[in-house]
């Protein structure tokens, strides 16, 4: 009898342990989604001419921000911004 309890509160405790061990990857997973996805999205437009564009690319390479060209529009993200 009592060594069946033992196993049954063993039992309990192992799962508990896990639920937690669960909670704490999917918090740090979680962090780090967040802390890699903040963002804010810009649109320049093409009508800007290269030598400003140029100017710009380095302007936005040295402050860290990414940039891709998107269609007809070059789509900046501003990493250090909120979370959307």
């Amino acid at each position: 009898m009592k060594k069946e309890e033992l196993e049954k509160q063993l039992q309990e405790i192992k799962e508990k342990l896990k639920e937690e061990r669960r909670r704490e990857r999917l918090k740090k997973i979680n962090e780090y989604r967040k802390s890699r996805y903040k963002q804010k999205v810009f649109y320049v437009p093409k009508e800007i001419e290269d030598k400003e564009y140029y100017i710009f690319l380095k302007l936005a390479k040295q402050l860290g921000i990414k940039t891709f060209k998107k269609e007809n529009d070059y789509k900046i993200y501003y990493v250090e911004d909120l979370l959307k």
